[in-house]
């Protein structure tokens, strides 16, 4: 069994992979963003049509099956599997062979690995554990978690990966998000002109290199990139990919339909994505009419691009319908109904309408300018070295299209990191709370995204336009890489989960609540300040009404969890619950509250008692 869990996942990424390799007669290493992007695309319309995700993949892997019988019975041979995995000379491609290793190495450093950052816990992770127990897009689960509204995309392929995989486990959908973004990051390593290489060692070598350069870049972002279900980094390299599609494709239908295909998914993965598709449609049409051939028509490059993006956009209006139809409403962080030209004028003009407003100018512009993202480096650093670093890329050219292209790429990597810094801004001014705002919650997470997608860009132009007398500049990028990530940045996330002691956090917690109460249990779930991170457990109890507090005196000026409340209050507030459990709290709750219940010595760590209310008390039955 544990056999076929390895290689279920495998034969479908060959399967997908070769029929998207047969039919639009591209390598395999090209093919398995694209052909996970249509299988993205059938479970999210499977989902919606008929409520079953598993349509959606068997009509992936039905559709994939007829295309390989279909091509090998019209050419009578196995020639058309042959190309896609052997080369001129009839040996395997070593792009394969990257991807192979690639599997193994994502399915190895990812054993024993555990959910560690709240939002996995709270949302993210339930999307994922519902979509594959029921068969059905996440936002109509019946569970109470947060944010059903969010898009599935990336969520969908994590489920996917679960199911070939036999089952649903944390290290499962790591292991399907990290091989989707390995799908979008591979061909900028394996893309090597075979004549600039003397011998099979020198390739060998330039794809070590390679994959150095692109698989260790997002290890310095402040958000794990090897550990975490977050999407924050996904996007940056959503929309590092539709940059590569641009310089990578000439402009023809079938550049056009992966350019859609991948914007599709993009905004799928995220609903800030929505933001990044005017500048990449700018991107593609810009460059294309710049240095496609002179017998295309330009205004076919346009129209061809508008009609793409207006595609591009029919499954979110779909989904969006779908919502629409359970009720599910807006979320407070990513749903866009808080946005009013009104609010929009209030920003711009800073009428005084916001109160905070300058309290969140001077945080922003402060953050922008000096909180690391990457070391030291702030973001607007990182922004204007990585636009220099291609611009002097760009003078060691000798081709004159060549320094063109790398100079579009530079200015556009200097005006899209100024228009998304402009862009979170107002995302902070009309869509945050004012605690949430003036805080800048989740600054780093959120700027990362940009980060991400501009490092790897670089990367990609140090890959594929260093000129032959500058060589030596994609090994020194990689030694540097190496030496810096081991002695300074996150190399403990390519470590196995055995190995760097990840475990299930509090599990003897969760197996007494599970064990201890019936399905559907209502729960009140007390906790401290400092252990506020315990709700977390609600994740492992997914059949109990878990509401976690913390009461008490504020601790400290910006402490806006801890509630303190007259003992009346705290009493039909507890009572409103089944339940009551003791996980631990602060000093001054004991005090406050201790009166509130009807017996004495009732408050205690680990305790778990079913409550009601008594006469204005609360009346404990202790849950052995």
């Amino acid at each position: 069994m544990f056999v076929i869990k390895i290689l279920l996942p495998f034969l479908y990424c060959i399967l997908v992979g070769t029929a998207y390799s047969m039919a639009f007669k591209r390598k395999l290493i090209d093919s398995l963003a694209p052909a996970f992007f249509i299988q993205i695309i059938l479970m999210i319309v499977s989902g919606i049509v008929v409520e079953k995700l598993s349509v959606g993949i068997m009509l992936g892997v039905i559709c994939s099956s007829m295309t390989i019988f279909a091509k090998l019975v019209r050419e009578k041979s196995f020639d058309a599997i042959k190309k896609v995995y052997l080369n001129e000379k009839g040996t395997i491609e070593w792009a394969v062979i990257m991807f192979i290793i690639m599997y193994g190495v994502i399915f190895i450093l990812n054993v024993g690995k555990h959910y560690n950052m709240w939002d996995e816990f709270s949302h993210w992770g339930w999307f994922v554990r519902e979509s594959y127990q029921n068969d059905a897009l996440f936002c109509i689960s019946e569970h109470r978690f947060e944010h059903k509204d969010y898009v599935p995309g990336v969520s969908l392929f994590e489920a996917l990966w679960c199911i070939l995989s036999l089952k649903f486990s944390e290290a499962n959908s790591y292991r399907g998000i990290q091989m989707l973004q390995a799908a979008m990051i591979m061909p900028v390593a394996c893309r090597i002109e075979e004549k600039k290489y003397r011998n099979s060692w020198d390739k060998i070598v330039k794809l070590i290199v390679n994959s150095v350069i692109v698989f260790g870049i997002p290890l310095f972002s402040k958000v794990p990139f090897y550990h975490t279900i977050y999407q924050d980094l996904i996007l940056g390299v959503f929309v590092f990919y539709c940059v590569w599609i641009v310089v990578s494709e000439e402009f023809s239908n079938y550049s056009l339909f992966v350019f859609g295909l991948s914007l599709c998914n993009m905004i799928m993965c995220k609903l800030t994505a929505v933001a990044f598709v005017p500048v990449l449609f700018l991107l593609y049409t810009i460059y294309h009419h710049k240095y496609s051939s002179k017998s295309i028509s330009r205004i076919n490059i346009w129209l061809g691009t508008i009609i793409a993006v207006v595609l591009s956009i029919v499954p979110y209006g779909l989904y969006g319908f779908y919502l629409d139809k359970y009720n599910i409403g807006g979320s407070a962080v990513q749903g866009y109904s808080s946005i009013s030209l009104k609010k929009i004028v209030d920003v711009i003009t800073h009428n005084g309408n916001i109160a905070y407003q300058a309290v969140v100018d001077r945080e922003y512009l402060r953050a922008l300018a000096t909180d690391g993202l990457i070391g030291k480096l702030s973001y607007i650093w990182i922004i204007l070295g990585a636009s220099a670093i291609v611009f002097l890329l760009m003078l060691l050219q000798d081709d004159r299209e060549n320094k063109s292209k790398l100079k579009l790429i530079s200015l556009w990597i200097l005006l899209v990191g100024a228009y998304y810094a402009i862009v979170m801004y107002f995302m902070y001014m009309v869509m945050f709370s004012e605690y949430e705002a003036a805080g800048l919650a989740s600054y780093s997470r959120y700027m990362s995204t940009f980060v991400l997608t501009t490092l790897l860009i670089m990367a990609m132009v140090i890959i594929r336009y260093t000129v032959s007398r500058a060589r030596f500049i994609p090994a020194l990028v990689a030694a540097i890489l190496v030496e810096n990530i081991v002695v300074l940045f996150g190399a403990d996330q390519l470590l196995p989960g055995v190995l760097t002691g990840d475990e299930i956090w509090n599990e003897g917690h969760i197996d007494y609540l599970n064990g201890s109460l019936p399905e559907g249990a209502d729960l009140m779930f007390i906790t401290s300040l400092a252990d506020l991170e315990a709700g977390r457990l609600s994740f492992y109890c997914p059949d109990i009404q878990f509401t976690s507090n913390v009461y008490g005196t504020q601790l400290y000026d910006e402490d806006v969890w801890s509630k303190q409340i007259p003992i009346d209050e705290f009493v039909d507030e507890i009572t409103e619950h089944e339940y009551i459990y003791f996980f631990s709290y602060d000093e001054s709750f004991k005090d406050l509250y201790e009166d509130a219940f009807e017996s004495e010595n009732v408050i205690a760590p680990g305790k778990l008692y079913k409550v009601e209310n008594e006469d204005g008390l609360i009346r404990t039955t202790v849950v052995e």
